[in-house]
């Protein structure tokens, strides 16, 4: 209830916004990319073929804040007339559920959405349950003029893009794919994304090589869904998999065992550590992920309160080939 009064009060700072940077989306094509997982590379890439195309492109995503991906309503208004005034045609927009429920980007006319998948233990703390956090993102697609339910599997040869795509991981094959039926709808050539998708690199944080001997790589899988599409690819790349993580703070609780559960059968080591706790207590946190180590017969683990000291007990773990992955936060 108390949410739902916030929220009229989110809906007219979104007019006023708005009405004060004199809808700037009007003037621009923008792109939105809503999903559990995959909307920061996603929208990256799109930003990448566009650019390669020749249009002058903006994009706003996690990438440009560490704690919030979509930020307030005036404040992606500003954004978009500052796109305008720049001179940009196009805007790719990263949009969160919540930032849908607050009204963030009310008012912005979205020329293409993209809804990169939808997964359970996904901001149910804010949305109760999953049938509200997925119609969410549906309303969001339904007020795009055009929209895009991840990858067409049925018209693109999947094991091409595939092979061809210089990105680890089935998961980023299908990201170039979201990515590469957004350009068409934007009527991009074949050649232009092609050769756009070959010259992309992954933007950071997402399946990061930060040093080569012991392979140390950070990725932000914070999910059930992305930790069993990452680990299984990181599992392959070395003989050792040692596996620093978290969970955030104040945020569904139900997905931190089965976070466990899933790293249990791929990692050869663990350490438990912290993220941002924001208002929760980390050691309250880690006895919740432990949980699922435990239901699991998991023995090879070791709890570490502090961050920075976990990740150098991984390093020192750590042989020449094997493999150190720092989930989450990073």
């Amino acid at each position: 209830m108390l949410q739902k009064l916030k929220n009229i009060f989110h809906f007219f700072e979104a007019v006023a916004a708005n009405i004060v940077y004199r809808f700037p989306s009007k003037e621009l094509t923008v792109i939105g990319v809503p999903g559990t997982d995959g909307k920061t590379t996603t929208t990256t890439l799109i930003h990448h073929i566009l650019t390669a195309a020749g249009y002058k492109t903006a994009i706003l995503s996690t990438l440009s804040s560490a704690h919030i991906t979509t930020p307030g309503r005036f404040a992606v208004q500003k954004f978009l007339r500052r796109c305008v005034n720049n001179g940009c045609s196009h805007a790719v927009l990263e949009v969160t559920s919540i930032a849908i429920d607050q009204y963030r980007v009310w008012g912005t006319n979205f020329a293409v959405g993209v809804l990169t998948n939808i997964a359970d233990h996904e901001h149910i703390d804010y949305h109760q349950t999953f049938e509200n956090y997925k119609n969410t993102k549906l309303r969001f697609l339904d007020s795009c003029q055009q929209k895009i339910f991840g990858p067409d599997l049925k018209k693109s040869d999947f094991k091409k893009i595939l092979a061809a795509s210089l990105l680890l991981g089935e998961f980023n094959a299908r990201n170039v794919m979201v990515a590469a039926q957004v350009a068409r709808l934007l009527h991009i050539g074949e050649e232009v994304i092609g050769k756009a998708v070959a010259s992309f690199q992954l933007p950071s944080g997402r399946l990061e090589i930060v040093h080569r001997q012991p392979l140390v790589i950070v990725d932000f899988a914070h999910t059930p869904q992305a930790f069993a599409a990452v680990l299984p690819v990181v599992k392959k790349m070395g003989k050792k998999l040692i596996h620093v993580f978290g969970a955030t703070g104040n945020r569904d609780k139900s997905k931190r065992p089965i976070m466990a559960s899933i790293a249990a059968r791929y990692d050869d080591f663990i350490f438990l550590t912290h993220e941002d706790t924001y208002h929760e207590n980390r050691e309250q946190i880690i006895s919740q992920l432990e949980q699922g180590l435990i239901k699991s017969d998991y023995k090879n683990y070791e709890k570490v309160y502090d961050r920075k000291l976990a990740i150098e007990k991984a390093l020192n773990m750590a042989k020449v080939g094997d493999v150190v992955i720092l989930t989450g936060v990073g």
